[in-house]
């Protein structure tokens, strides 16, 4: 069970990079300690382990992140998908629900690719090469509106990850406090 690990079980288990097992184990008493101390990468990774959270709290944490970028998407399916997971994650949609909500943001996000290649198709093979070329920038600009592209986008920004490892510590008891 994940509460009773000490940091060096933990990290074993887990399989965690030297560098941070080396920080935990010199900073740090308890995993508790980890949890209050570790810088956001760290944390981020603590808390996605298997066990250390329950299912509903990282939907819940996952529903925070996305609205993070929230502002970047502009296919109404997307936004939807979060609404929906948010209420799926507080039991107030059902499977069916969450499923159509992940299919409406797929196909959302299909058709931006499609757009995407077409831009690149039309780059390549247009005659007047400017036209195409700014053709192509406005399609893949819309192309990162994407629910996928946005996290990524927000797992790199380290304003994001800090904010999202206060609301880690804020909003969530990992087993092993």
């Amino acid at each position: 069970m994940t509460q009773d690990m000490t940091i060096e079980q933990f990290c074993t288990k887990h399989k965690a990079c030297e560098e941070g097992k080396e920080w935990a184990l010199a900073s740090c008493a308890s995993m508790k300690e980890v949890w209050e101390k570790a810088k956001p990468n760290w944390l981020l990774w603590v808390a996605t382990r298997p066990s250390v959270l329950t299912d509903k709290k990282l939907r819940l944490f996952a529903v925070f992140c996305a609205r993070q970028v929230q502002h970047l998407m502009t296919d109404p399916r997307s936004i939807e998908a979060i609404d929906v997971a948010e209420k799926y994650a507080q039991d107030k949609a059902s499977d069916d629900e969450l499923a159509a909500a992940r299919s409406a943001a797929s196909y959302a996000s299909a058709a931006y690719a499609s757009a995407a290649y077409a831009a690149y198709e039309a780059a390549a093979y247009a005659a007047d090469a400017a036209n195409a070329a700014s053709w192509a920038a406005r399609t893949v600009a819309r192309a990162v509106n994407t629910a996928a592209y946005a996290a990524a986008w927000a797992a790199s920004n380290t304003a994001i990850k800090e904010s999202q490892a206060a609301w880690l510590r804020e909003n969530t008891t990992p087993n092993f406090l």
